[in-house]
Formats: structure tokens, sequence, C-alpha cells
């Protein structure tokens, strides 16, 4: 069943990423955001440095879902 958890906690939970791999990319996507580059998903941040294989990241998506806005 789909969870509203944050991308990143899905993929601690399961066990593909450490905390300290899930800081390190929220980390660059603070830095990228704040020189008004382009955000990245964390899941494609992760894929990008390694963290995660495209199965796992597959697999996370499929548990994800996204928090609806109010």
């Amino acid at each position: 069943m789909p969870t509203s958890a944050p991308f990143g906690q899905i993929a601690i939970k399961k066990g593909y990423v450490s905390p300290n791999q899930l800081d390190e990319v929220l980390e660059e996507q603070r830095l990228h955001d704040r020189k008004g580059g382009k955000h990245e998903l964390t899941g494609m941040l992760m894929l990008k440095k390694g963290f995660l294989t495209t199965e796992q990241l597959i697999q996370v998506l499929r548990s994800y879902k996204p928090q609806e806005s109010e």
C-alpha cells in the first residue's frame, strides 16, 4: 500500500540508502536550489550518485504516494 512518507524515508526503511546518504542528497538539493538551478528529485539524485539502482528506485516509487496539497 502506498505511503505518504517522504521518498528518502522509504528508501531508508527498505534498506537501500543510509541516513547519511539521504542527508548528502538533501544538502545537495538545498545548495542547488539556493543557486537558482532546476530542482532535482531526491530519487534521481540518489540514482546519479549510485546510491540506488534503477530497480530500487522503481521499488521506492511503487511504495510512494506524494502528499496532496491542501
